[in-house]
């Protein structure tokens, strides 16, 4: 394999590691403060990461950017933003009863949803690998359902949710990126970071304007305790959009999928320095059986882009 193609490998790595991070820390966020909603939280998020992302426009400016094409460039932009925002209140919600080790690889569910969707819209067809992939799918996310505390009707529903809205965001994001290499001939680093900064800077200013109508939404601890998962987040999206510049959104959901694993890894060491509020402490068979769970999420995903 050639360099760029290994640096598309370890971005969608490096991606996992910082979402299970960026899960984790929203978990202790909306679970240790009491002025912390889904709402809230993505609102104080944005404050944090509009700010990284003003400062990282001035670092990587191009006045280009802002030339012609400027607005039809802005539309993708503004679809990754809508729907990642419903997407990740949705995972909010969900993560105030249940731990973040369990919700993250369910994310891995958006595969036998794509197959519906297909089958219902594009009257597409599959192969027998790709059948057993969604059946490796269900059967890992009902082993996640029966390790510790089990996930309600409802958090699944939201999980589901926000996996059709997650999809269409990466959509968004791929498009972004495309445009920003084949009209203005920018480098997959360079389109990668611009797309994820022009997109966070709008949800900055997003964040602003929310809470200067809401008073009591700006306290400083709502504010501090929210900081964690803007700086782990807004990484995250510069690796994933690298990844998706130099392998394709396919290959970097199933290096995505991964994040999975990492936080289940996360969580005993999480459980084991005290902060049980975030994740509940479980024996090593329960982790084990979480872990095979998720690595059945990755195998299914491999499965059903990798097929004969």
């Amino acid at each position: 394999m050639s360099p760029i193609h290994w640096l598309g490998i370890v971005s969608g790595f490096l991606t996992a590691i910082l979402m299970a991070c960026s899960y984790l820390a929203s978990g202790w966020a909306i679970r240790r403060t009491s002025e912390l909603n889904a709402l809230t939280l993505l609102t104080n998020a944005f404050i944090w990461m509009g700010l990284f992302s003003a400062l990282g426009l001035a670092v990587t400016w191009r006045a280009e950017l802002f030339g012609a094409g400027f607005w039809h460039r802005l539309v993708p932009v503004f679809g990754a933003l809508f729907f990642y925002s419903l997407a990740q209140m949705m995972m909010f919600a969900a993560q105030r009863k249940v731990d973040a080790s369990l919700l993250v690889p369910l994310l891995g569910l958006k595969l036998p949803m794509l197959m519906l969707l297909n089958l219902v819209l594009f009257h597409a067809h599959f192969t027998w690998l790709q059948v057993l992939a969604v059946v490796l799918t269900v059967l890992a996310a009902f082993l996640l359902n029966r390790t510790s505390r089990e996930v309600t009707l409802g958090a699944l529903g939201l999980v589901l949710s926000a996996c059709l809205l997650f999809s269409l965001s990466d959509t968004c994001l791929q498009i972004e990126v495309d445009l920003l290499q084949s009209e203005l001939g920018f480098s997959p680093a360079l389109a990668a970071a611009l797309c994820a900064f022009l997109i966070y800077l709008l949800a900055g200013l997003i964040g602003v304007a929310v809470l200067a109508c809401n008073r009591p939404l700006r306290t400083r601890r709502a504010l501090l305790h929210s900081l964690p998962y803007g700086v782990f987040w807004i990484i995250s999206i510069v690796f994933l959009n690298l990844c998706f510049a130099i392998l394709g959104t396919v290959n970097g959901n199933i290096l995505q999928s991964t994040r999975g694993i990492f936080a289940i890894f996360l969580a005993p060491v999480l459980a084991a320095c005290g902060l049980t509020y975030l994740e509940h402490q479980v024996s090593w068979g329960i982790i084990v059986r979480r872990l095979v769970a998720a690595s059945l999420m990755v195998a299914a995903i491999i499965l059903y882009n990798f097929h004969c």
